[in-house]
């Protein structure tokens, strides 16, 4: 189980974090001489050699040069060495040696021949465990280089004292570990790389000026893109080994039951959102008492909610032909398996719901790492039960129980985290306050429209197209929307998510100027991202899609188009809906996204009638729907925010729309050529200089000036100045780490 969950997450990381992983070996390369990758031979189980694998960390010396331990304040260490040991980012390579099996999640850290051959007999015995990316010792341990900073001889305090006390930790937790402990170190590592606040209280070292807050909330929508990518991943992950062990119709069941259960989900009325924004409001006031009277009476709404809908969503699989409604009648033989599937699936998935509030609170309180951790282990948890099961033969029924069972066991295990030290962040339904309920629930009604919105985008069209067609065609359409709407979605949303603090400070001082040129900026920046998105997988997916799930699953290269074309028309309104959202102009927003998800379903109910072609007939009226449901988004704007219509249509809509009709026409032309090698070399070139032609034709001189000054302000920030790099290395006596790079 536990080398099952290893491979799982490892190759769900490798896939999700590509992008992230490309990023840093780039950053790795232009800061400094040497490769991107640090490679040091270390002992690993039963003492056999493995090539450990690190980002780059020092300048490119020699490993004889200096000590075998490296310390803060170490002059070989680059700046941007500095921000990745801080960070742990330089131990991400690392997932792969824990793919091909010389490494574990979590097992004692590896060390290098020397520091072994010091071990007694009984701290040999660490050997007999597979060594890790996380351990307990570096928990306790995690501030080792100030504690051998003060040192006079501090390798010689690692070897007497550091490391010995280090390896009775591992030992003591190796002989209790399994796989529950070990997901709850991963979840304790994650919530210790980032400073969070604590007990009201700023985290330590927390800096008020500006230039920390920014890159602090840059990470923090990094760390949201990151978690989306994570299920992105794993849900690719899944599909070829789900299909192979289920096979393909039973695997299209569980993407339906998904769907439905995210439509469920929706019994959230978007009350998620107004609790995180009434506990962080009464958590800067520093009023704890309301904290706690939110989230009980939170909790309290949601089950008045969650009981009556899944009585009602059990008595309509009774009382209605609910397998009829979700299946064509080429699947009629799998309509009593999804009932079954469906039976289950309802009251774990409406189970999670008043649990929601814990999340909820953790965002409100500034607890954001401790959130993302709980969604990774949920995530890793889920995928790891699905294989799990349905290689044991559990089926498809087995595989819903244990992918929800999953979700709602790390859901529950956020609680303990949340109210350690924190006595008022418990949940007290006697602090239910009867005068909150109307209050809360009216103010979600609106957020619940936006999320129903969202809810269709992603699931809409895959669910129509096993309805009206077949569920062998689930599959690759769900493989286009997770690659679009959710993880391409995710990664720039970040961006005007990562701005939205700034646009509420400056809409709040009557800044017009700053919040349309953070607008502008923003909605650009989201549509180069999306064209860049689009240009490097659309030419490729139709191929990828081949490879992957199998040539009877292809559907061609029309519908993957239409469904990329929808994702960029969505990509130009992204930032404005996201701002709006952020200056609380979101009630009438929320009507228009309502009006775009019933237009666009209204269209592809319509094509999908009227064509011959279902399938294109469904991608045709959904590409449709969302143009037109667009429209209103530029004049709202306007409306909301003050703005003159003609600075909002020529540089926020007419200039993007041309440069992602360009990038898309030039994919569609790349998809025509049958080579996949001349494929893949274009694609290549047109990612060269797509950034060009963007850079040129969508920014002013103005905005080319600002984004310049970020992009110096971010580089000095990661390179450092000069007199601060040495990358020959130095005879500087610096203090230690333990897992070092020279080392």
């Amino acid at each position: 189980m536990k080398r099952l969950v290893d491979i799982t997450v490892s190759a769900v990381g490798l896939l999700a974090l590509a992008p992230l992983l490309l990023g840093i070996a780039i950053a790795v390369r232009l800061g400094s001489r040497g490769p991107a990758l640090f490679r040091q031979q270390r002992v690993g189980r039963h003492g056999r050699p493995f090539t450990l694998l690190k980002f780059r960390s020092m300048g490119n010396q020699p490993t004889h040069s200096g000590p075998l331990v490296t310390a803060s304040g170490d002059p070989r260490v680059t700046p941007l060495g500095r921000l990745l040991r801080r960070t742990k980012l330089d131990e991400l390579p690392q997932l792969w040696n824990v793919l091909v099996g010389e490494m574990s999640l979590v097992g004692p850290r590896p060390e290098v021949p020397y520091y072994v051959a010091l071990y007694n007999a009984d701290e040999r015995r660490v050997l007999d465990w597979r060594p890790g990316i996380t351990d307990p010792a570096s928990l306790e341990f995690i501030d080792e280089e100030r504690r051998l900073a003060g040192s006079a001889d501090p390798e010689r305090l690692y070897r007497d004292v550091v490391m010995p006390e280090k390896l009775r930790i591992n030992l003591e937790y190796a002989h209790r570990a399994t796989v529950w402990t070990d997901m709850g170190l991963i979840v304790s590592t994650l919530a210790r790389i980032v400073p969070v606040r604590r007990g009201g209280q700023p985290a330590s070292g927390d800096d008020p000026r500006p230039e920390p807050i920014v890159f602090r909330t840059l990470a923090a929508q990094g760390l949201f893109a990151a978690n989306t990518l994570a299920r992105s991943g794993s849900a690719l992950v899944l599909m070829p080994v789900l299909i192979a062990l289920l096979g393909p119709e039973q695997y299209a069941l569980w993407i339906t039951v998904g769907a439905v259960g995210m439509y469920l989900g929706l019994t959230e009325c978007g009350l998620g959102q107004t609790v995180v924004n009434e506990v962080g409001a009464a958590f800067a006031q520093g009023d704890l008492r309301r904290v706690g009277e939110v989230q009980a009476t939170a909790h309290v709404l949601y089950w008045m909610v969650v009981a009556p809908t899944t009585l009602a969503a059990l008595a309509c699989l009774y009382l209605f032909p609910v397998g009829s409604w979700l299946l064509s009648d080429a699947d009629a033989a799998y309509r009593p398996l999804l009932i079954g599937c469906l039976a289950v699936a309802i009251p774990l998935a409406l189970l999670r719901i008043p649990l929601l509030v814990i999340p909820g609170v953790l965002i409100g309180i500034r607890l954001m790492p401790v959130r993302l951790a709980y969604e990774l282990a949920g995530t890793v948890l889920a995928a790891v039960a699905a294989i799990a099961v349905a290689w044991s033969g559990g089926g498809i029924i087995g595989v819903v129980i244990a992918t929800n069972l999953a979700l709602l066991l790390s859901t529950l295990a956020v609680y303990r985290p949340t109210i350690r030290d924190r006595p008022w962040a418990r949940l007290r339904l006697r602090a239910f306050r009867p005068g909150l309920l109307l209050p809360l629930a009216s103010n979600s009604g609106f957020f619940l429209l936006i999320s129903a919105s969202y809810v269709l985008d992603r699931t809409a069209l895959c669910v129509l197209a096993t309805r009206m067609d077949s569920l062998v065609l689930a599959p690759p359409l769900f493989l286009a929307l997770n690659l679009y709407r959710v993880a391409g979605w995710s990664l720039v949303s970040a961006i005007p998510m990562g701005v939205r603090p700034y646009v509420l400070l400056w809409h709040a001082r009557g800044d017009r100027a700053a919040v349309q040129r953070a607008l502008s900026l923003c909605t650009k920046g989201v549509v180069a991202g999306a064209a860049l998105i689009v240009t490097a997988t659309l030419p490729l997916l139709d191929l990828f899609s081949r490879v992957w799930i199998g040539p009877q699953h292809a559907l061609g290269a029309t519908t993957f188009t239409l469904i990329a074309a929808a994702f960029l028309v969505d990509a130009l309104m992204l930032a404005p809906a996201s701002l709006l959202i952020a200056v609380n102009r979101h009630r009438w927003l929320a009507c228009c996204l309502a009006g775009k998800s019933a237009l666009t379903l209204g269209l592809a109910l319509a094509g999908g009638w009227i064509a011959s072609n279902q399938l294109a007939g469904l991608a045709w009226g959904m590409l449709a729907g969302t143009v037109l449901g667009n429209l209103p988004l530029p004049l709202l704007l306007c409306r909301e925010l003050a703005l003159p219509l003609r600075g909002v249509l020529v540089p926020l809509v007419l200039k993007p729309t041309v440069a992602s009709a360009a990038l898309l026409f030039n994919s569609i032309a790349t998809m025509q050529l049958t080579s996949p090698a001349l494929r893949g070399v274009l694609v290549g070139a047109q990612l060269l200089t797509a950034p060009v032609l963007l850079w040129t034709w969508l920014l002013s001189r103005d905005e080319q000036r600002v984004v310049r000054g970020i992009a110096r302000g971010i580089l000095a920030k990661v390179t450092g100045a000069p007199a601060d790099s040495n990358p020959e290395g130095a005879s500087a006596r610096p203090t230690l780490r333990p897992d070092r790079e020279a080392a």
